[in-house]
């Protein structure tokens, strides 16, 4: 339950003095204006690296599409080369928040090659 969705640079320092946080970058995919750019992350995911924190995974925010499979698919795509880049930086399997996802064809997640969560709002 340690983690923590960020979405500047800004809040890595904050976290600084906390390596044990899990850290999530929301990115913005188009379906909502909360989140980073893809370039942001990159920039973040560099940062936070430099500092020895590591980035678990990506939050996506649907921006109230719920159960639209097409909107999240949509965002994976978008956001799958950032999954591919943390895969070969940590060495490990990241994270894909999906948030609320409330649609019952969960079908398309076992497509998807990264580990897959829910994670409830940010703290």
């Amino acid at each position: 339950d340690n983690f923590k969705v960020i979405e500047n640079i800004g809040e890595i320092d904050n976290l600084k003095n906390n390596i044990k946080v899990d850290i999530f970058i929301r990115i913005n995919t188009n379906f909502s204006n909360k989140g980073c750019t893809k370039k942001e992350a990159y920039d973040i995911i560099n940062y936070a690296n430099r500092n020895n924190l590591r980035i678990r995974g990506i939050s996506l925010d649907s921006g109230g599409i719920h159960n639209s499979k097409n909107a999240y698919l949509s965002s994976f795509f978008y956001t799958e080369p950032l999954l591919y880049y943390l895969t070969h930086m940590n060495k490990e399997k990241p994270i894909l928040d999906i948030g609320c996802y409330n649609n019952k064809d969960f079908e398309w997640i076992k497509y998807i090659p990264y580990e897959i969560i829910a994670l409830p709002k940010s703290k």
